[in-house]
């Protein structure tokens, strides 16, 4: 899956993503900081995943990896997931 980053997201849920074999692009480095939320419903996407800032990285990697397994590429498309 390709995955377009908030500019909060933190690098190394990159990295962790990366890992995984997904492709990410940081919109921090091709659009200018707005409102993640308010792009996206501008343009048509194939879904969202809000990652809900938890105690540690290593916490918030294990959510949004728990959501890809389950959820899968089709369970995402076209809508809001939290992870």
């Amino acid at each position: 899956m390709r995955f377009p980053l908030d500019h909060d997201v933190p690098d190394d849920m990159e990295y962790s993503l990366a890992a995984l074999g997904h492709a990410v692009l940081k919109l921090r480095d091709v659009l200018p900081s707005d409102d993640f939320l308010t792009i996206a419903g501008l343009v048509p996407h194939a879904g969202l995943v809000i990652l809900i800032r938890r105690r540690s990285r290593a916490q918030e990697r294990a959510a949004l990896v728990h959501l890809l397994d389950n959820a899968g590429e089709s369970g995402l498309r076209g809508n809001i997931n939290f992870a």
